[in-house]
């Protein structure tokens, strides 16, 4: 009867989880959130020490956690706009399109100004890896400099893993607005969805981190906003895949005078193909009067 028990319940809560059911992604497992520093515009990464306990518990990813900046050498010329290899195509797989708004010239604009420490992931600072099967800096692909960062599974066989890579940032309490920019590079092997769920502000899902992790109803790929008390909004979940490079842009604006981390990531389960994605040029641009 036990038994009977724990399966209906299982079964329910993936019914509920492709429904909209809160999708709990990574265990903190012990690491602390920064507190809110209005005051301190500076992009700021937490330090505390975590454990590698299960699939989908928080840990460091080996040189990539370090405080060490050692930058690769770039190659010399325009920019790279390297392919993610070591994946095979998916039987079936569309490639995935989502409407981006063109980025704004935020460089030229007076009071406006970059946030996120090693934007380019030319150095092992700044970003913080976690999962099961953490994020890792890719010399395979890049779409500038010499190299990006791998979430997700791109070689072997699938298994139930997170796996996500964030960092903690200042949003000035002046800031006119907040955006966040980045470079992705989606791939599945399993039937990609051409649906990509984009979140703007007031239609943004939620979850919370600090209550463990549950399993979710199918790959994904996702960015999040997650706030000092872990909880966290959407602002993107999909299951895409790409042939090239794609820019996204996502509005902060509401975040002004708090603290929040960027979390991106990719859930694989243990059916059907691999799913990945490479980030690269992660960028928040705030503009204060």
């Amino acid at each position: 009867m036990k038994t009977l028990r724990v399966f209906v319940g299982c079964g329910l809560c993936c019914v509920l989880l492709t429904s909209g059911c809160a999708f709990r992604v990574l265990e903190p497992a012990g690491e602390m959130s920064p507190a809110a520093s209005p005051q301190q515009a500076s992009p700021a990464t937490p330090t505390p020490t975590s454990t590698l306990d299960q699939p989908v518990s928080a840990a460091q990813a080996g040189s990539g956690s370090t405080e060490a900046t050692t930058t690769p050498e770039a190659t010399a010329g325009a920019p790279q706009q390297a392919t993610p290899s070591g994946q095979a195509e998916g039987a079936g797989a569309e490639q995935s399109q989502v409407f981006i708004p063109a980025f704004g010239q935020y460089e030229a604009q007076a009071g406006c100004r970059q946030i996120v420490l090693n934007s380019s992931m030319e150095e092992d600072a700044a970003w913080r890896f976690v999962g099961g099967k953490p994020a890792r800096y890719d010399l395979n692909a890049a779409h500038s400099g010499a190299r990006s960062i791998l979430a997700g599974l791109d070689a072997g066989r699938p298994y139930h893993i997170y796996s996500d890579v964030r960092q903690w940032l200042n949003i000035p309490p002046k800031a006119i607005t907040a955006t966040l920019r980045l470079w992705w590079y989606p791939r599945t092997e399993e039937q990609a969805s051409r649906l990509i769920e984009r979140c703007t502000r007031g239609n943004c899902p939620t979850g919370d981190l600090s209550a463990g992790p549950l399993p979710a109803a199918h790959d994904l790929q996702y960015v999040l906003a997650v706030r000092p008390d872990w909880s966290f909004e959407w602002l993107l979940r999909a299951k895409a895949n790409a042939t090239q490079w794609q820019p996204l842009e996502f509005d902060l604006t509401r975040y002004a005078g708090r603290t929040i981390a960027v979390q991106l990531g990719v859930y694989n389960d243990s059916r059907g193909g691999l799913t990945s994605m490479s980030v690269d040029d992660v960028e928040v641009w705030v503009c204060e009067p």
